[in-house]
């Protein structure tokens, strides 16, 4: 079966500045960067077929370059509980050389920042009560089962991990890591701030009720791209509210908060750059 030249993958975290670095890395001439970040070809698309390899492949230039590395940015790729098949589609359908890169935040500002923008996106398929939401904010929090996954898999020297912290207090030595470890010229990258200090809209109550009924999100979906697509869209518009950060917190977390802050304190162990502290006390050097 067709291999994908894809040989970079920034697996995540999610709301850990992945489609700031993305874009960033993009910049350089070494680097192909699709303008789908997160196609979530090898978790969410399931089982890859010829053809889905094919229209994968497809996403990267077609014009001879410098280019050493194309990436993928699908941060469900560090979701490996959810998507436990995601590793072996990987290792099955690319070639040698693999790099990853895996950049990972405070777990309870992760949470908090992805029940905001899980709230507000597509359909809000996110569940509004935060005791209903928890497993799936959670997921992306075991950072060191995940990359202890990917390091059995693909060798833990083939893996950077760096900090959220690390990428806002001081961007250019982060890209400096970045480059380092990918073995390519360091360049100057103009900064970007993306999905950072929006103002999100969510369903209202009685739109979320409606969306749970059976059928609701296979009718909604139809109508993208159809002729009533705007009408719709307006009409949710006008029954939205604004969204309001949850407070998470350990006592929120009751008997997970002790595995998620082991598997933050981890991660930190093998993390790259300045010391960082955590809501969870770990620091790292």
């Amino acid at each position: 079966m067709t291999t994908t030249k894809t040989n970079l993958f920034l697996i995540g975290a999610h709301k850990a500045g992945t489609t700031s670095l993305y874009e960033m890395l993009g910049q350089h001439h070494r680097i192909d960067a699709p303008e789908v970040k997160e196609p979530g070809f090898f978790s969410i698309d399931g089982d890859p077929t010829e053809a889905g390899l094919i229209k994968y492949e497809s996403r990267y230039s077609t014009g001879l370059g410098e280019q050493t590395y194309w990436m993928d940015g699908s941060t469900s790729y560090a979701q490996t509980i959810r998507y436990p098949e995601t590793i072996d589609r990987i290792s099955a359908h690319t070639g040698p050389g693999l790099k990853f890169i895996y950049v990972v935040r405070d777990p309870l500002d992760r949470m908090i920042s992805a029940y905001v923008q899980l709230r507000s996106e597509g359909l809000n398929d996110l569940d509004r009560e935060l005791s209903a939401a928890l497993p799936r904010l959670l997921e992306p929090c075991y950072y060191r089962t995940h990359y202890d996954r990917y390091a059995d898999r693909f060798g833990a020297e083939n893996i950077l991990v760096l900090t959220f912290d690390h990428f806002r207090s001081d961007p250019a030595s982060f890209m400096s890591l970045c480059f380092e470890f990918l073995d390519i010229p360091e360049i100057d990258v103009a900064g970007i701030h993306a999905n950072a200090g929006v103002d999100r809209a969510q369903n209202g109550r009685l739109l979320d009720t409606v969306m749970k009924m059976p059928g609701a999100r296979r009718a909604a979906a139809m109508v993208v791209d159809s002729p009533f697509e705007r009408v719709v869209s307006g009409l949710r518009r006008r029954l939205s509210v604004p969204v309001e950060k949850p407070e998470i917190t350990p006592d929120t977390l009751g008997d997970e908060w002790a595995a998620v802050s082991d598997e933050a304190a981890r991660i930190l162990e093998v993390a790259r750059g300045p010391k960082v502290e955590w809501n969870i006390g770990a620091m790292v050097s």
